[in-house]
Formats: C-alpha cells, structure tokens, sequence
C-alpha cells in the first residue's frame, strides 16, 4: 500500500532513497534551475490549485511556468517562506 500526503510527489516523498528517479531542481519560466527544498508537511502557505495555475505551470508542455503559480501566505503564518515557494518540497 503506498499513501500520499495531499500535494506532495513522489519527488517530496521518496527523494534519497535507493534507485528512486527523483528531480533534485526545477526549471522556472525564466529558464533558470532552482533547486527543490526541503520543507515540513505542516506549511504556512498554500499554492493555486486552479486549472488556470495548472496551465500557467504545464506551459504547453514545458512544465517551465511553476513560477507563476501564485502561493498565499495564511494570516496567521508567523514563518511563511519566501522566493520559489512553488520549489519547496
């Protein structure tokens, strides 16, 4: 049985483990890599889980547009992350 945190991927979940084929950095729409950061399951913010933010991120494809998913920071956030908030892990 494998169970998977909601909005976590394999990449979240299995990253260092034997023989897992897991992405240690993405591209952004800019084409720069920005490596993947590791962060708590319990997080501060939230990214756009619309289809718009999902187009925005595919990108035709590309799969370059992570950086133009908008994220919100809830109001009670006291340690809310900051740049590339759509790379944390």
């Amino acid at each position: 049985m494998v169970i998977f945190q909601e909005n976590r991927t394999p990449d979240n979940l299995f990253h260092g483990l034997p023989n897992a084929d897991i992405a240690d950095s993405g591209i952004n729409s800019k084409g720069e890599t920005i490596p993947l950061q590791p962060i708590s399951l319990a997080t501060d913010y939230d990214l756009d889980h619309s289809h718009g933010a999902f187009v925005a991120m595919y990108d035709e494809g590309k799969m370059d547009g992570a950086d133009k998913v908008s994220t919100l920071c809830f109001t009670h956030a006291t340690n809310c992350p900051g740049p590339n908030l759509q790379f944390n892990t």
